[in-house]
């Protein structure tokens, strides 16, 4: 684990901000699924060499625990998966303590009340995307910097989640946005 002070971690986010303008937030999803695909190969190998056998062989409860665990272990905040839509085809996770919201907070970045969070986005469609070996995306459906109590996201089918971003644009609580998702599926 490599642990960056918030200093390091504000001048990364302004720096992207100025040299990539509105992209920054592209640059960094991308960032995050490359590391969120890593990741899970990391735990795939590490996991399928400590039990004999292949991650989705795994009881779910005890590769859900792992990757919870891995999450703060990594220094990306807590994480909490809810896995009562995956019928609707998508899932719901809970990020607090976050690094780089922090970073927002505690700079002077302009959040403007919208979510932040690229990055953990980005990680999350990673982890899922490599778990299941298909390609899904991640949104952020809430953030702290909205007065939200903790970042939260929904990771799916680029068709189950295609609405989602016009959602959160149009100002749409987390609640509004998953009852939308699990009425139209």
């Amino acid at each position: 684990m490599i642990a960056f002070p918030n200093c390091f971690m504000v001048g990364l986010l302004e720096g992207l901000e100025d040299e990539c303008g509105q992209a920054w937030s592209i640059v960094m999803y991308r960032c995050g699924e490359w590391w969120g695909k890593r990741q899970m190969q990391r735990m795939e190998r590490i996991l399928g060499e400590h039990f004999g056998k292949p991650l989705h062989e795994l009881p779910t409860a005890q590769v859900h625990a792992t990757v919870l665990e891995g999450w703060a272990t990594e220094g990306w905040g807590r994480l909490k998966l809810d896995l009562e839509n995956l019928q609707h085809g998508f899932v719901f996770a809970s990020v607090s303590s976050s690094p780089i919201t922090e970073a927002f907070l505690n700079s002077e970045l302009d959040a403007r009340k919208r979510p932040v969070d690229f990055l953990t986005a980005g990680a999350l469609a990673g982890m899922f995307s490599q778990a299941s070996d298909s390609e899904l995306i991640g949104y952020q459906i809430a953030c702290v910097t909205q007065g939200a109590e903790a970042n939260e996201f929904l990771i799916g089918q680029k068709e189950v989640l295609e609405d989602v971003q016009n959602m959160v644009k149009k100002g749409m609580s987390a609640a509004e946005i998953l009852a939308s998702l699990t009425q139209a599926h």
